[in-house]
């Protein structure tokens, strides 16, 4: 059980495979619905327990979209359009009024803005047409072939730039300082000079000063990174220039080399608008139509995405192509265009520190039980398969070092035990044998039951499910209506804000001392009897060092509302004090007495 495990804490979890952390990563808890600061209270719990292993359902969910947006857009998982002074809008693999996130705002906002007198228009790319997708003269369906997003999208990227109706400008800034002395926003990679040279040592990377025989690197990083200046045409560094060749292709130092602009043009060209036609079932004539759209208003036009255009084995490419086409016309974070949104405020941290134990750092650490952040190439068992000679491909399962939250590989990961063995399996709302291709075959099922596989199965859930149902114990959960949590606004969103949940209703029972159940209590509860530091009275440690009880979800939550309440934003934005009639309407005097 916990204390057993917890127990071997400081043990390795492989003497000779060093990277794989301590024994304690023997624990893992896998999150089907676990957001914002039911998260992070579970990923305290976890870290201070000494496993690296707390996570959630992205994988299964929409993984290729986030990973996507993170190579576009330098590490942000999700953005959207602003809809209401948007003039032109490319729904992909969602629709307005039917998905997306939050559904109801982005059927609120599209409604409001093809409403104005020169409002919106938008096109639907999917291969079915939903109810609330397309209503009205200035909505229009592309009923695309699925998986060929991509191949539609390189297709309007070829007719853009064949005919110039990219943002050469915008694209021509090879640094964010370059383009705010221009009055630009953001700035992209164009003009940043990639070596081509296949028999290259650092062949598909981006020159840099150094190899490109400029002298010492004045900056680091991305700055870093070689252009041709647009007014001497002589290679520099990116730091040093202000405009930039976006379309070059030749030599620098005797190292072939082009600009990732050339090369985006290139493999856009590949193909034939007709060749592009015949691949996503989308007639070439409607392709020229829709890209001379979309490059008719400036940066109030926007190509969005969603789980349509990623859910298949190309996706994490659609999703590329389709990100794509806003950096052609320039439009992040200008009005109408492209957004990550207004964000929201630091819960954990403030007044309260909910985050740190100090007394447990460093022990979670060590790959994840989903080899996920991780090149095999590194692993002890690779090294050592190379020093006795032997193949070291295949692995016993795959490592994905570009990837995260990877949901899908936790049972079978657990099931073979690789690359180690599973203790304590803790399933929050999820349901991977429903949920996973594959996961909920006889077979497999039985493999998961096997406590030579997973000792020891807890589900914490509100029903007995397709998956809880073959754990060794089941935790009652606390439905929405009677839980906390803090979470951020979507994109969509421009405003920044965090929402506050609490429980409304009481319907769970509750233990001895009047708590309810729920995944929280339990896991304070085990942290206590087992000892781990950062719960009981000593658990929680404000801004002058005091610390404060930990020994009930409310000792969390409410201090993550006074963070909130107390975070610094935009200035006289202080929240007031709660009047009585606010405290009765909102049934908060429980926990402001708590």
């Amino acid at each position: 059980g916990f204390r057993g495990l917890y127990a071997k804490r400081n043990q390795p979890m492989d003497p000779n495979a060093p990277e794989l952390g301590r024994r304690t990563n023997g624990l893992v808890l896998q999150g089907g619905r676990l957001v914002g600061t039911r998260m992070n209270f579970a990923q305290r719990f976890v870290h201070t327990f000494g496993s690296v292993n707390v996570f959630d359902h992205v994988n299964e969910c929409e993984l290729s979209h986030h990973i996507a947006h993170q190579h576009v857009f330098s590490g942000i998982n999700m953005t959207q359009p602003d809809i209401r002074e948007a003039k032109f809008i490319i729904y992909w693999g969602t629709q307005p009024g039917d998905a997306n996130f939050p559904m109801q705002t982005q059927g609120k906002f599209v409604a409001e803005a093809r409403a104005k007198p020169d409002g919106l228009k938008y096109v639907v790319v999917d291969p079915k047409l939903s109810r609330g997708g397309v209503i009205g003269d200035r909505a229009s369906w592309l009923p695309i072939k699925p998986s060929t997003d991509g191949a539609l999208a390189l297709a309007m990227i070829r007719w853009i730039i064949d005919n110039n109706r990219h943002n050469a400008t915008y694209l021509s800034y090879p640094t964010q300082a370059a383009a705010e002395v221009a009055g630009e926003l953001s700035h992209t990679d164009a003009t940043h000079l990639v070596i081509v040279d296949p028999k290259h040592a650092q062949a598909r990377r981006f020159l840099t000063a150094d190899i490109a025989g400029l002298g010492k690197p004045k900056v680091q990083g991305d700055d870093d990174r070689v252009v041709i200046d647009a007014v001497t045409g002589k290679p520099a560094q990116a730091a040093t220039v202000k405009a930039a060749q976006i379309d070059f292709a030749g030599e620098v130092n005797g190292i072939a080399v082009k600009t990732a602009f050339r090369l985006i043009k290139e493999a856009a060209g590949e193909h034939t608008l007709e060749q592009y036609a015949a691949i996503c079932g989308i007639e070439s004539t409607r392709i020229v139509e829709v890209a001379r759209e979309f490059t008719s208003h400036g940066r109030r036009a926007v190509s969005t995405m969603y789980r349509g255009v990623v859910k298949h084995p190309n996706g994490y490419y659609n999703g590329v192509a389709v990100l794509l086409l806003n950096l052609l016309v320039g439009n992040m974070n200008w009005t109408g265009g492209l957004t990550a949104g207004g964000g929201g405020y630091a819960v954990t941290k403030g007044l309260y520190d909910l985050q740190s134990v100090p007394e447990a750092e460093g022990l979670a650490k060590g790959v994840i039980i989903n080899r996920e952040q991780f090149h095999y190439e590194d692993t002890s068992e690779y090294k050592a398969k190379v020093a006795a000679g032997q193949n070291p491909y295949p692995p016993k399962r795959p490592w994905f070092p570009l990837s995260f939250a990877m949901y899908t590989e936790t049972l079978p990961s657990a099931v073979q035990r690789y690359p180690y063995g599973v203790d304590i399996l803790m399933w929050h709302k999820a349901t991977p044998i429903y949920s996973v291709p594959s996961q909920g075959n006889p077979e497999f099922i039985e493999a998961i039951k096997n406590p030579k596989n997973i000792p020891l199965l807890i589900a914490s859930d509100i029903v007995v499910g397709d998956t809880s149902m073959y754990a060794d114990y089941i935790l009652p959960d606390v439905s929405f209506l009677e839980s906390h949590c803090h979470i951020d606004t979507y994109p969509t969103t421009l405003t920044k804000g965090t929402g506050v949940r609490w429980p409304v209703i009481s319907l769970t029972p509750k233990t001895a001392d009047g708590r309810h159940f729920c995944m929280e209590e339990f896991l304070i509860d085990v942290a206590k009897r087992i000892g781990m530091p950062g719960y009981g009275e000593k658990g929680i440690p404000d801004a002058s060092g005091k610390f404060w009880p930990f020994n009930q979800r409310e000792d969390y939550y409410v201090k993550a509302t006074a963070n909130l309440a107390f975070a610094k934003g935009v200035g006289h934005d202080e929240v007031p004090e709660a009047s009585a009639q606010e405290i009765a309407i909102s049934d908060l005097a429980d926990v402001r007495n708590e």
